[in-house]
């Protein structure tokens, strides 16, 4: 459901450092909290121990704009948590918004 959603809409995406010393599941955490969007297919979830993980987020804008973000986490380095954010909505003022909220974040 959420793939066909994700094909059909223009997307945006950045890549950024998360702070350090943060594990996989603070740093999805973090950022589902910061955004205040609801995760997909219990992609909230971060396996123990792991070194990736892909998050998948959907929430609707103010004037009723649908947005659908994709979250790529991975570590590197000694535990440093870096995350690539894709955005996609059919309104570019809300991927523009979407990314500025994040990198201020």
């Amino acid at each position: 459901m959420l793939g066909k959603a994700w094909e059909m809409i223009l997307s945006m995406w950045m890549n950024m450092a998360l702070a350090q010393g943060r594990n996989l599941a603070e740093a999805v955490i973090a950022v589902i909290n910061l955004l205040g969007m609801q995760p997909c297919e219990g992609t909230e979830v971060v396996a123990t121990n792991s070194r990736s993980h892909t998050c998948l987020l959907s929430g609707v804008f103010l004037g009723n704009v649908r947005v659908l973000v994709r979250l790529q986490f991975g570590i590197h380095g000694s535990r440093d948590v870096a995350m690539k954010l894709a955005v996609r909505s059919e309104d570019e003022a809300v991927r523009d918004t979407i990314h500025e909220i994040v990198s201020s974040g």
